[in-house]
This record gives structure tokens, C-alpha cells and sequence, in this order.
């Protein structure tokens, strides 16, 4: 998730470069289909750092409700 958030859509470009030199060693796993399941397991740790901290009124802690919310919006189970 950092590298996605902090890199690959701050620098344009870096994504695909990363991928080319990844495949370069070993097969690239269809990120498509599993970045957001790791997207959506990272919030739901995130909110329940939150949560078990009673960090609930934070802007943090509803940023992670709301890109749940969108992961759910995008899910699909086609494939």
C-alpha cells in the first residue's frame, strides 16, 4: 500500500517501471485482482488500530471507513 500511495501515484510511471524490473525475476501476480483485497484488509487493521485505541473521532479513522466503502463499491466478484 505505501509504495502504491506514496510512489506509484506521486511519480508517474513508477508502477510500470516496477513492474517490468519485477517480472524481470519472477512472475508479476495479477495485482488487479489482489491489490484490493490487501487495500481493504489494510483499512480494516487500520480501523481496528483505531478502534482499540479510541482514536474513533480521528480523520484518519474515517478515511479508512471511506476507502472501504469504495473497495466494496469496486468489488466484483467476476473475474
Amino acid at each position: 500500500m505505501t509504495l502504491e500511495c506514496e510512489v506509484f501515484n506521486v511519480y508517474a510511471g513508477t508502477r510500470e517501471s516496477f513492474s517490468e524490473g519485477y517480472k524481470s525475476i519472477r512472475k508479476l501476480p495479477d495485482l488487479d485482482n489482489t491489490l484490493p483485497f490487501y487495500k481493504f484488509l489494510t483499512a480494516f487493521t487500520r480501523i481496528g488500530w483505531c478502534v482499540k485505541r479510541s482514536k474513533t473521532n480521528e480523520n484518519f479513522y474515517f478515511e479508512f471507513n471511506n476507502q472501504i466503502g469504495r473497495i466494496i463499491e469496486n468489488f466484483s466478484l467476476d473475474s
